[in-house]
Order: C-alpha cells, then sequence, then structure tokens
C-alpha cells in the first residue's frame, strides 16, 4: 500500500508504481511492476527514498526524477535502477515529468519554494527551459517529449485549474479545468488524459474529467464512489484513457493513510 506515488509505463499490461510513502507514513525507495492483473516487487530500489517524484517512460526504460527536497533521477532498465542526472531548480515534493527516457520534460514541484521552472533531460543531462505561466506542483503531465507535453492543474501555492502547453521553446495556456484539482489519480496521453480524485474527495465529490488535446469533458462516474483517493499515480501514460490504470492513493491527507487499490478506466 503507498499513497503519494507516481508510475511510468506506455502500456497497461507493462507499467511500475514507484516511491510514495507507505502504511506506516515514511516515504518508500521501492517498486512494484504490473502486468494488468498480477503485481510483482522490482527487483531493485531507487536511489533514495522519494514521496511525490516526477516519472515517465517505458517498463524497460523508465526515468524518475525529484520527490521529497531531491532534484536527483534514476533510470530503470526493467531490472535495475541506476541514477542519472541532476537538475538544477526543478524536483523535490510534487515534481512531474513527461516524455521518455532520453527526452523528458520535468516541470515545477517544491524545493524550498514552489517552481515555474523546467528542464528538460536527454538521458544524460538537464538543460533549462522555458519557465511555465505560473508556478505548477502536485498536478500531472503528458507529452512525448520536451517539445510536446502538458501541465494539469495542480497546488502551486493554491487549487489550479490550468492547462499548460509546451512546444519546445515556450508555453501556452489552453482551455482550463471545470474544477481545479490536484493530487489526482490518473494518466494519459497529451490528447487524451483522464483525472479523478484528488483533493475534490475531501467533500464527497465524486467526478472526473477527460482531456482530448482541446477541451476537458466529465468522465464517467460509474465506480468512482469507491476508488477515489488522495494524491494515487497521477499521469502513468499507458496509451491513453482506454487503458489507463491509476495505483495506490490515500484515504485523507495523511502519509499513514495510502492503500494497495489499482484503478483500471475502460472507455
Amino acid at each position: 500500500a503507498r499513497t503519494r506515488c507516481n508510475g511510468f509505463g506506455t502500456s497497461r499490461i507493462a507499467c511500475i508504481v514507484v516511491g510514495g510513502s507507505g502504511t506506516g507514513g515514511s516515504a518508500l525507495n521501492s517498486a512494484e511492476e504490473y502486468n494488468g492483473s498480477v503485481v510483482i516487487a522490482a527487483g531493485d530500489t531507487l536511489s533514495a527514498t522519494k514521496n511525490q517524484p516526477g516519472s515517465c517512460g517505458t517498463l524497460t526504460a523508465g526515468f524518475v526524477q525529484g520527490g521529497n527536497g531531491y532534484l536527483t533521477s534514476d533510470e530503470y532498465d526493467g531490472t535495475n535502477f541506476t541514477s542519472g542526472g541532476t537538475a538544477s531548480t526543478v524536483g523535490g515534493d510534487g515534481s512531474r515529468a513527461a516524455g521518455t527516457q532520453t527526452d523528458a520534460l520535468v516541470a515545477g514541484g517544491y524545493v524550498s519554494s514552489y517552481r515555474d521552472d523546467s528542464e528538460s533531460y536527454n538521458g544524460t543531462s538537464f538543460a533549462t527551459e522555458g519557465d511555465t505561466p505560473g508556478n505548477v506542483n502536485y498536478g500531472g503531465m503528458a507529452g512525448t517529449g520536451h517539445e510536446d507535453a502538458y501541465y494539469f492543474g495542480g497546488y502551486p501555492g493554491s487549487v489550479s485549474a490550468y492547462t499548460y502547453k509546451y512546444n519546445g521553446t515556450s508555453w501556452s495556456t489552453l482551455n482550463n479545468m471545470s474544477n481545479g484539482r490536484f493530487s489526482y489519480q490518473g494518466g494519459g496521453t497529451g490528447e487524451d488524459f483522464l483525472l479523478f480524485g484528488g483533493n475534490r474527495t475531501a467533500d464527497g465529490t465524486t467526478d472526473g474529467e477527460i482531456w482530448n488535446g482541446t477541451s476537458w469533458a466529465a468522465c464517467a462516474t460509474n465506480g468512482l464512489s469507491s476508488h477515489d483517493l488522495y494524491s494515487g499515480s497521477p499521469d502513468t501514460d499507458c496509451g491513453g484513457t482506454s487503458t489507463l490504470v491509476s495505483f495506490g492513493g490515500g484515504t485523507g491527507t495523511s502519509t499513514s493513510s495510502g492503500q494497495n487499490k489499482i484503478v483500471h478506466h475502460d472507455r
């Protein structure tokens, strides 16, 4: 069981959940692979215990960055984690990443303060990219690489409903979500992304939204009431919302409230 975790993988039958906090409330360095039906403990661990890290890539070429104060990254080859490059300013609690192990964009996080920075990663080192339109933190990201990346919602000091896109040079602001949301569950691609749960579970709200690359629309609520959690994995790719999987999450904001649930979405 874990909360404040993240995941990566471009298929429901080949993905992984990493980091977060366990039922004792302590940050984790462990990871668990998932094949669509069975969970298997990964044979290796992250370089440090990482709460709320960013992550992206495939099961055999994954990338994890940031988490509770860290600017460092880890790369996964399907068997082992190895240390990657270290960012200049992005990372820490609530950083997010999109793309691949050799072409990723990392944005935001909390390192002494909320960040409006973004950096690209080429598999070896980080490079400074354009600042986001505002601070970004505890949201989710999707996209194919540093020239095609989206950022959704979050909590950069207050609840955000913004949708941002990066084209390799600058960020643009797209259509807002219907409801601001952070620390949510979800995942998908830049043109097909679902989010649900998160801070809106605190008032008993059961809803979610789907992004189609242009605008947001309400998603189905069938089954959501039993699966809405706080700070499960927010942005595992899995090829889109028709094969989405989200890992863990808490029954509340406590770091010791993590659950072992795995949620599928079949659109």
